[in-house]
C-alpha cells in the first residue's frame, strides 16, 4: 500500500507550475498524491502532468 500524500492550494492549478512539479515527482517516487485546488471558469485545458489524482 503505498502512502498517500493530499496538497491543498488555494490558486488556480493550471498556473501554480510549483505545485504540479513536487506532485509529479512525489508520483512518480511511488506514492499515491491528491491536488485539491480550483480551476478559473473558462479553462478547460487539463494539468499537463497526469500522473496524480485532482
Amino acid at each position: 500500500m503505498n502512502k498517500r500524500i493530499v496538497f491543498t492550494i488555494t490558486g488556480d492549478m493550471l498556473y501554480d507550475q510549483r505545485m504540479q512539479k513536487v506532485c509529479g515527482t512525489l508520483a512518480d517516487s511511488g506514492y499515491d498524491v491528491l491536488l485539491l485546488g480550483f480551476k478559473k471558469t473558462g479553462h478547460y485545458s487539463h494539468l499537463p502532468n497526469e500522473n496524480f489524482n485532482r
